[in-house]
């Protein structure tokens, strides 16, 4: 854990250090960018190699889905609401 967090202080410090930098403002987005593709591909992998996982990926399927649904809803009315009643 002491570990992790060194690595985020030293990079919010480098980023500091460097933050008028463009060039390095474009290579670090783009390295981000690949490293999260390579976390989401491990992710799937991780997944798609659990037995269990993948056996009730129906179900897992559905709940997903009704908390995707309902978080945009939820999302989209407190924004009616925050819109129409509170805004004015």
């Amino acid at each position: 854990m002491v570990l992790i967090i060194v690595i985020f202080l030293s990079g919010i410090l480098l980023g500091f250090v460097f933050r008028k930098s463009t060039h390095l403002n474009k290579l670090s987005g783009k390295i981000s960018n690949i490293l999260v593709f390579l976390l989401l591909f491990s992710l799937g992998f991780s997944v798609g190699e659990n037995e269990m996982i993948m056996s009730n990926i129906a179900h897992l399927g559905i709940q997903s889905l009704l908390i995707t649904v309902f978080s945009i809803v939820g999302s989209v009315g407190l924004l009616i609401v925050y819109l129409k009643i509170l805004r004015k």
